[in-house]
C-alpha cells in the first residue's frame, strides 16, 4: 500500500472513531452564556440535561462499579441546593430516589460538569446514601 494511502485510512478510521471528548462537546448548551451562568430554578434546559447525560456516561468508571447500577434520571436545582432524581438496583432490588448537594457555582465548566459538583455528587451518593440502603 501506498503510504498516501495509508495516511488517508489512517485519518479516516480516527475521524469515524470519534473520541469521548468529542462527545461530550456536542452534549454542551449551544450558547456559551447558558453553560458559564448558574441556572434558574426549574429551567429544565440544557445544563440539567448535559449534567444527567454526563454522569451516566461517567458512572461505570466511578462510583457505579461498585453494589449497585445507577441510572441518573433528572436534575432540578433551586437557588442553593440540586437534587439528583435517580434509579438503582442490586442483585434484583429497586429504589428509585435523589440526593441532595449545595448549588453555589455554575454547574458546567466549558461544557463539562464542574468537578466540585462531582466530587459532591459522589459524597452524596458513595458516603450518604449507599450506607443507608446496606443490605
Amino acid at each position: 500500500m501506498r503510504p498516501v494511502t495509508v495516511i488517508l485510512l489512517s485519518f479516516a478510521l480516527l475521524a469515524a472513531c470519534g473520541s469521548p471528548a468529542s462527545e461530550q462537546v456536542a452534549m454542551a448548551p449551544d450558547d456559551e452564556s447558558t453553560a458559564a451562568a448558574p441556572m434558574d430554578s426549574g429551567s429544565g434546559g440544557d445544563t440539567e440535561a448535559t449534567v444527567v447525560a454526563q454522569l451516566n456516561d461517567m458512572c461505570d468508571e466511578n462510583w457505579c462499579a461498585g453494589e449497585f447500577d445507577y441510572e441518573f434520571l433528572t436534575l432540578e436545582c433551586g437557588e442553593s441546593t440540586c437534587e439528583l432524581f435517580f434509579r438503582a438496583e442490586r442483585g434484583g432490588e429497586a429504589f428509585e430516589d435523589s440526593v441532595v448537594f449545595d448549588y453555589d457555582t455554575p454547574l458546567l465548566d466549558e461544557g463539562d460538569l464542574e468537578a466540585g459538583y462531582w466530587e459532591r455528587i459522589n459524597d452524596a451518593i458513595s458516603d450518604e446514601w449507599e450506607p443507608a440502603h446496606e443490605g
